[in-house]
């Protein structure tokens, strides 16, 4: 794999994923985080990365225990931050830590 692909990472935080806490970077957005998780279903799966699409759509908890649904390409992570429900698709692609 191309170490350049994702990016410099300066440290990684803790994100909660459907119940699984996983190690991603903490400079970037949540779909590039996916994308660290699961580099090939998040890249070929279609996603637009510039909120036209709506495919990467997920509901968050942020730290201070808020609520929100956000798209995941234009939402940067924070330590803390729960993912609590996404699409279909995004559900598909991350099928192995959303058991």
């Amino acid at each position: 794999m191309n170490e350049d692909l994702l990016g410099e990472c300066s440290k990684l935080i803790t994100l909660r994923i459907c119940q699984t806490d996983c190690l991603v970077p903490q400079d970037g957005t949540l779909l590039r985080c996916f994308q660290y998780l699961r580099l090939y279903p998040i890249s070929m799966g279609g996603f637009c990365w510039n909120a036209d699409c709506r495919t990467c759509e997920v509901t968050i908890r942020n730290g201070s225990g808020i609520e929100e649904t956000v798209l995941s390409c234009q939402t940067q992570v924070a330590p803390g931050m729960t993912v609590l429900k996404m699409t279909d698709k995004l559900r598909f692609c991350l099928r192995d830590l959303c058991k």
